[in-house]
């Protein structure tokens, strides 16, 4: 499966998800290990309103980005989870093959995007 159709395959089990915390990475595409850092910083913030979790070199733009999304309340519990938990799975795959990533075949010769 290709990073691409493991993203697919959550947004299938999690559709709200696209609009919540990760999508920079499961709608942008854009899967950098910043992207997918800032992404795991802002859900992670986003269950705990803890103001530690927001440390960091993005900590302004995850208080704004909390305080104009609401918290991102409209999303629940068990989607922010399964986001924080997909995210850290995906960070497993090196930044330098992930978005040629197949985990059956390795590293394709193509993008998918």
């Amino acid at each position: 499966m290709t990073t691409q159709q493991m993203i697919g395959k959550f947004l299938k089990e999690c559709p709200i998800a696209g609009g919540g915390p990760g999508h920079i990475v499961l709608e942008d595409g854009n899967l950098r290990d910043s992207d997918i850092e800032f992404c795991e910083k802002l859900t992670k913030t986003a269950l705990t309103h803890n103001a530690a979790d927001m440390a960091g070199e993005y900590q302004q733009d995850i208080i704004e980005i909390l305080i104009h999304r609401n918290w991102y309340k409209d999303h629940s519990r068990a989607e922010l989870w399964a986001t924080l938990f997909f995210l850290h799975e995906l960070s497993k795959i090196p930044e330098n093959i992930r978005e040629n990533y197949d985990e059956i075949e390795g590293v394709k010769g193509k993008r998918y995007a």
